[in-house]
């Protein structure tokens, strides 16, 4: 689903506690913000002038990957590399 910029995947975020992860920078206006269950797996996530990032966000919601947190919020690192 996309509306003015922002745009978000989810897989069920409502089910047990999640844990946020912003990456990018939400004052350049530039960023998502990631949910992830209890096993580190990413279960929702919404960007904002960040179209890419919400592809590859799908492919990993979708692959069920266990996420090291400090890596996905670094920006420097492709998501891609993390599937």
């Amino acid at each position: 689903m996309s509306e003015a910029g922002v745009q978000r995947d989810s897989r069920d975020p409502h089910s047990g506690e999640h844990r946020l992860v912003t990456r990018g920078d939400a004052v350049t206006g530039s960023f998502c913000v990631m949910a992830l269950d209890d096993t580190a797996r990413m279960r929702a996530a919404i960007a904002v002038n960040a179209g890419r990032e919400i592809g590859a966000c799908r492919r990993l919601i979708s692959a069920g990957a266990i996420m090291d947190e400090a890596r996905l919020a670094d920006s420097s690192v492709s998501l891609r590399s993390l599937l």
